[in-house]
């Protein structure tokens, strides 16, 4: 049986917390950093750097505040504008 990755952990659990927020009705909120790092013990920056990577995958939203929200993307479609390649040269076209 093959282990979890730490990444998927913290995707596993954002999408629990997402999918039971929504079971509720109520907003789903998503969970910010500093829970992240409680839940799970591990380094701010280690947990960061895989919100971002899941973000980039198209796997999380990002809520834009104070703290950054994040929730899971049930729709599993990236942002419009967070496209890796729309911001190089020729990403429009040419």
């Amino acid at each position: 049986m093959k282990k979890e990755t730490n990444k998927q952990g913290v995707l596993s659990y954002i999408k629990s917390l997402c999918e039971e927020q929504r079971k509720k009705g109520s907003d789903i909120n998503g969970c910010d950093t500093n829970h992240l790092v409680e839940y799970f013990g591990l380094k701010r920056t280690n947990i960061s750097r895989y919100l971002d990577e899941l973000y980039d995958e198209g796997s999380l939203i990002k809520i834009k505040g104070k703290p950054v929200m994040y929730c899971y993307n049930f729709n599993n479609k990236l942002p419009e504008g967070n496209r890796s390649f729309d911001n190089l040269i020729g990403g429009k076209g040419s």
